[in-house]
């Protein structure tokens, strides 16, 4: 499961470096001048939001430590002043 894993990772960097650099290269027009090709550039962000955001809680070294933070200020009421 985890050469699956390590595939997965290794195919979404590279597809959004790809993405990436198709943005950067259309991003140069006829003068010279670079604007920003919105298209390639979001959908190389998606790429990367899509995979790491849809991943297992477990599968990074820190997740658990995040999620018992997120615990603890979940339950923290409202009204508390913090200082």
């Amino acid at each position: 499961m985890q050469e699956y894993t390590n595939i997965i990772y290794v195919i979404t960097i590279i597809l959004a470096s790809l993405l990436a650099g198709i943005a950067q290269i259309l991003a140069k027009d006829k003068n010279g001048k670079y604007k920003l090709n919105r298209f390639f550039w979001i959908a190389s962000m998606i790429v990367l939001i899509f995979i790491m955001g849809f991943r297992n809680i477990g599968v990074g070294i820190d997740d658990l430590s995040y999620q018992r933070i997120f615990n603890k200020v979940r339950n923290i009421r409202t009204n508390t002043t913090f200082f």
